[in-house]
């Protein structure tokens, strides 16, 4: 564990590097009020944090910087939150729960929303949701030729899907349909329900009912779209008001998007911090804050914000928490501005 004199520079080394962007000297820190801490104890006070990895030195700079476990433990037991008020949680609440669109239209709200009012990028991934199951599927005919599909989960998750048929289809064809559903669909995790196991099933119904074809295309989609991973980046402009020689935004998005889309891996319960020397390019000076947020059957995805590494911690993170705890109850059914 720290001192609490090394605690009390790292913060201010936080503080600071989020006010300038500029690495941190030590005569910064000896002319802060009330500092009685000469320049050479403060350096050596440096060291030690940067010894204990909690600061770095940049080439150019005789000033250090924090690192992303300086971070955490900045964020864990040093930084002082700049909360959202009771006004602004009531003003984003109502203008993420009206209209109650889809799940990815109500990311992509969130997302603008987020990148709009800290001024950085966003990065939102869909719940992963292999092990959910659809409790009801109706099938409707709405003419001979349209079939409508209404898709519930045993998270209150609603998906409607409409088909065209190249011929017309009758009720014998709907109950062939709602049999094949029924065995096969109903009740069981999507990441179970592969074309591949049910190719027999499949090949039955189309044998007594060809014009089914594009409602089973139509059914098996809807279970692969609950098991992929989308990820939404929202407000990439903001990032260019931060570009410099060594900051190569784009690089990193594309990188953070590719782990985002390959990483099955539950989301971390906590806010995580991600250095762009942690995706194993030179891809220092840039930070992506997230927290995971939780749907009605438990799956999770994650919202954060992507800027340089001087984020603006003690703002963003009050606001990553605040989002993600709404999109949460949006996404599970609850009436979130009542909660908030």
């Amino acid at each position: 564990m720290i001192t609490q004199r090394q605690s009390f520079i790292l913060k201010s080394i936080c503080d600071a590097y989020a006010r300038t962007g500029e690495p941190v000297g030590s005569k910064a820190i000896a002319a802060l009020p009330g500092i009685s801490m000469s320049s050479a104890t403060i350096r050596a006070e440096m060291a030690a944090l940067e010894k204990y990895g909690f600061l770095t030195h940049p080439h150019t700079s005789a000033g250090r910087v924090p690192t992303s476990l300086g971070y955490r433990f900045y964020i864990d037991h040093l930084m002082e939150r700049d909360e959202l008020s009771a006004d602004e949680q009531q003003q984003i609440a109502q203008f993420l729960t009206h209209g109650l669109p889809d799940p990815d239209s109500i990311l992509q709200r969130a997302g603008n929303l987020l990148a709009y009012l800290t001024q950085y990028a966003t990065l939102a991934t869909s719940p992963q949701m292999q092990d959910i199951c659809f409790q009801k599927i109706e099938l409707l005919l709405l003419s001979p030729t349209t079939l409508a599909i209404v898709a519930m989960t045993g998270g209150g998750l609603v998906l409607n899907r409409v088909c065209r048929l190249e011929e017309p289809a009758d009720a014998d064809a709907l109950v062939v349909l709602e049999n094949f559903v029924r065995r096969n669909i109903l009740d069981r995790p999507v990441g179970e329900i592969v074309p591949a196991h049910l190719q027999g099933e499949m090949l039955a119904v189309l044998a007594a009912c060809p014009v089914l074809k594009p409602v089973l295309a139509q059914l098996i989609g809807l279970c692969q779209e609950l098991c992929s991973v989308k990820v939404q980046v929202q407000g990439q402009t903001n990032l260019l008001r931060y570009a410099r020689q060594d900051t190569d935004f784009f690089t990193f998005l594309d990188l953070l998007q590719q782990r985002a889309r390959r990483d099955q891996s539950p989301a971390p319960r906590q806010i995580a911090i991600t250095m762009g020397d942690d995706l194993g390019a030179n891809l220092s000076g840039i930070a992506f804050v997230s927290t995971p947020y939780r749907s009605g059957g438990g799956e999770s995805g994650v919202l954060g914000v992507i800027g340089p590494s001087y984020l603006n911690y003690s703002k963003i993170i009050p606001h990553i928490e605040y989002f993600t705890a709404l999109l949460g109850n949006i996404l599970s059914g609850a009436d979130s501005e009542g909660d908030q």
